[in-house]
């Protein structure tokens, strides 16, 4: 077992957090540090480990599913990178199913996962990252920026609200991270995001997925116009 404390750096302050956690498995969703997001939680083990984080000090770690449709994953069907996240709220639904809302604090390593009675727990370790702030990064910080004001305004989904939380962020590995959680992609590719350890292939990587990305949501905006075009002129007809 793994009880000690690790430190980790946020926001440039020193915070030291449990070595050993619940564990709670998800299905289709990687969570990044500095992401807000709701989860749904219903497994009865999944429930479980909450409830136990929320006994303590409200820390889970969060590990994405190899399978999601696996119901009860063991150490084999998980990734060996996860994200400890925060619980900031949570409502109680009468199915027994947990409503949470989460941020993501830091990316761990995760080791020796153990069954207790009614829930996973596991031994995490922080993860060694490659934060150089050279003049490669500079430049690749830029072109995601522009890339991803371009990336929002075709997006329907998202609100403009996104751009401006997200550009006003002025450390870059908060920026790409938060990049992260709104590009779309499935886990398999958010998972290589999130254990990449260098600040500056991961910005590579996330600039060669945004311009990826704008050329299909340019061939959709094309299609939709000439859709549009085309009724209006059968309308007219």
């Amino acid at each position: 077992m793994n009880p000690m404390g690790c430190d980790y750096e946020r926001d440039g302050e020193a915070m030291t957090l449990p070595g050993q956690l619940p564990l709670l498995p998800l299905r289709d969703v990687v969570v990044f540090p500095y992401m807000v997001t709701p989860l749904l939680v219903g497994r009865p083990r999944s429930v479980a480990a909450v409830e136990a984080a929320m006994d303590r000090d409200k820390y889970l770690c969060v590990v994405a599913q190899r399978e999601a449709e696996m119901e009860d994953p063991g150490e084999a069907d998980l990734y060996q990178v996860g994200t400890i996240i925060k619980v900031l709220q949570i409502i109680r639904t009468p199915d027994e199913t947990l409503k949470i809302l989460v941020e993501g604090v830091a990316r761990v390593h995760v080791q020796d996962v153990y069954p207790t009675e009614d829930f996973l727990e596991v031994d995490v370790f922080p993860m060694d990252e490659d934060l150089d702030m050279g003049t490669e990064v500079e430049a690749l910080s830029r072109s995601i920026k522009e890339r991803f004001k371009e990336y929002v305004r075709l997006n329907k989904r998202l609100p403009d609200e996104v751009l401006l939380s997200v550009l006003n962020l002025g450390e870059i590995g908060r920026m790409a991270d938060s990049i992260c959680a709104y590009i779309l992609g499935k886990v398999p590719l958010k998972q290589d995001l999130l254990e990449e350890p260098s600040l500056s292939r991961r910005l590579n990587r996330i600039n060669q997925v945004l311009a990826n990305e704008l050329d299909i949501l340019e061939v959709e905006q094309r299609i939709d116009t000439e859709v549009q075009s085309q009724v209006q002129k059968n309308q007219r007809d």
